[in-house]
This record gives structure tokens, C-alpha cells and sequence, in this order.
């Protein structure tokens, strides 16, 4: 090789450089914080869930308008109070000590009062303090303004308002 010339790479090594030092960056971000990486892969399936959640409400409204009165009649008019989604009469306890974003009644809305299928039912991803009884999501309604929100988020709070009839 003549004096005074480098070295070249060809583009694929450039390219394999480059994905080697993004991988190192990705492995060594995840080394450094995994618990806050994890928790916002909970929050994103938390964000889901309460849309969902939403969701299956504001149909409930369209399908079974009995059935959504119902669920106005006992959540309205309680103060904005809210209820932990849960099943039913095995959900009585202190929930609100579970709720981290919200102070939550110690009564459960039973999931059978919004969704008509239970596969739909979202359960929090911390499933060992959720799951059997609650679901680790709340709902409140108070003069039409339904909120939707999840008691376990940990990157801040995770909540969907509407106005509702």
C-alpha cells in the first residue's frame, strides 16, 4: 500500500459498525435502568387497557342503553367517586389503597355491567396485586363527564376523560 493512503471500508462495513453501536447504546440503557424501560412497557399496555376500557362503556351506551343507565344511576351522584372495575360481590375490600393514581372507593363495578364477553377484560400487568378480583382499572362519572383511569401506573398518571349523555 502507497504511503499516505487509509484504509477504506466499504458501506457494509459502515453499516455493520453502525448497528453494533446501536445495539451496545440499546444494551447499555436497559443495563442502566431496566426497572424504568419495564414500567413503561406496563404504562403503554395500561394506556391500551383504558382506551378499552373507554371504549367498551361508550358502546355499552350505543347497545344496551338499559344497561348503561344502570351503570350511570349507580356511579353518578356519588361525588365523583371512584370504582375500581372488578367482579362483583368478591371485589369488597380496600381498594383504595391499591390505587396509586387515584383515591378509589373500597367497592368494585362489576366488569359483567360493561363487558358482555369476560375475554375482554383488561387486567392490570401487575396481575399478582390485581387479577382475581380487580382489574386494577377504575371508572367515575359525575354530571356527564366519564373518566377512565389505571391505578397502577408508574410513569405518571394514565387517564381518558369524555363528555357523556
Amino acid at each position: 500500500m502507497p504511503h499516505g493512503h487509509y484504509m477504506r471500508g466499504t458501506r457494509l462495513d459502515y453499516i455493520i459498525v453502525f448497528g453494533l453501536v446501536l445495539a451496545l447504546i440499546f444494551i447499555i440503557t436497559l443495563a442502566i435502568n431496566p426497572v424504568r424501560a419495564l414500567s413503561s412497557v406496563k404504562d403503554e399496555r395500561r394506556s391500551d387497557d383504558v382506551r378499552r376500557v373507554m371504549a367498551a362503556v361508550l358502546q355499552l351506551s350505543l347497545d344496551n342503553p338499559e344497561k348503561y343507565q344502570a351503570l350511570v344511576e349507580r356511579t353518578d351522584g356519588r361525588g365523583g367517586e371512584k370504582f375500581m372495575l372488578g367482579n362483583g360481590q368478591t371485589c369488597a375490600g380496600d381498594w383504595g389503597a391499591y390505587c396509586k393514581d387515584a383515591a378509589v372507593a373500597d367497592d368494585c363495578l362489576p366488569t359483567d355491567e360493561i363487558f358482555s364477553d369476560e375475554s375482554t377484560i383488561p387486567i392490570d400487568p401487575d396481575a399478582p396485586v390485581y387479577g382475581d378480583f380487580g382489574t386494577g382499572y377504575y371508572l367515575s362519572l359525575l354530571k356527564g363527564e366519564l373518566e377512565v383511569g389505571s391505578c397502577g401506573a408508574t410513569t405518571g398518571a394514565i387517564r381518558l376523560k369524555t363528555l357523556v349523555k
